[in-house]
């Protein structure tokens, strides 16, 4: 196993250990970029009280918020070794996930928000 996959077998535990920051990893699979412009926690229903906490947990691991446009490379090599059975193993990105997080978009895009 590459020193690469080791280390991210190891941060990924905490990732995996919470829905929301599982589906955070969703994210990073995505071809396109959205990282400059996207509100994650809201649209995936993560209470504003509850965003902090993930947002800080996010900080000290694989910092997937502080993804911008100059760090697409890095994001890239996230996403390759999400979508590698081989490689990660247990870690893979599965129809689960992708159907998890587009409920919780469908939702936050259907629901009434306050003015």
């Amino acid at each position: 196993m590459r020193a690469w996959d080791q280390y991210l077998t190891t941060e990924l535990k905490t990732y995996f250990a919470d829905e929301y920051l599982t589906d955070l990893l969703t994210f990073v699979t995505y071809p396109h970029l959205l990282w400059d412009w996207m509100h994650m926690w809201p649209l995936l229903g993560v209470p504003q009280d509850e965003a902090q906490k993930k947002e800080d947990t996010d900080k000290e691991g694989l910092y997937l918020m502080g993804l911008k446009q100059t760090f697409d490379a890095y994001r890239h090599m996230l996403s390759q070794f999400l979508t590698d059975q081989t490689r990660s193993g247990e870690f893979i990105m599965t129809r689960t996930h992708y159907t998890r997080v587009a409920l919780r978009i469908a939702r936050y895009l259907f629901e009434p928000k306050k003015p």
